[in-house]
């Protein structure tokens, strides 16, 4: 694969290492999301996240961190505060250019399942770090 589409996977991992530490009990999902988005755009990343709770009807009862069209906040659903021992789909975006394309910018979409624990984030089946090539 391209070192820029490697770098461009490195990029979302890395929004994902912000938004996991965003991910604080208590705290309402329009919280967690506009923090996550500065620290974000502090460290020159074009995010965009759209995380919910998960659980046995789809997307579960808790807080909306995000969607893909409301990244300022989301009225009602992103009040909830987040609770410990519980999951949620980690759902975001990064676009960032990639050199061997011509500078083309792309978008590297990453949806990993994680839990809330002990007022920290654990992805459940581990996390994707490397890019699943098709040849």
């Amino acid at each position: 694969a391209p070192v820029g589409m490697q770098a461009a996977l490195a990029t979302g991992n890395q929004l994902q290492d912000i938004l996991a530490q965003e991910m604080q009990p208590g705290r309402s999902g329009n919280e967690i999301l506009r923090e996550a988005l500065a620290k974000a755009t502090s460290a020159g990343i074009k995010a965009s996240i759209y995380t919910h709770p998960i659980g046995y009807h789809g997307h579960g009862a808790g807080p909306t961190i995000g969607l893909w069209d409301a990244q300022q906040g989301v009225p009602g659903r992103g009040d909830y505060p987040l609770h410990n021992n519980t999951c949620h789909a980690m759902e975001l975006n990064i676009r960032q250019a990639v050199p061997e394309w011509d500078g083309q910018e792309v978008q590297m979409a990453l949806e990993q399942d994680v839990l809330v624990y002990a007022g920290r984030v654990i992805f459940l089946a581990g996390r994707q770090t490397k890019l699943h090539l098709i040849n």
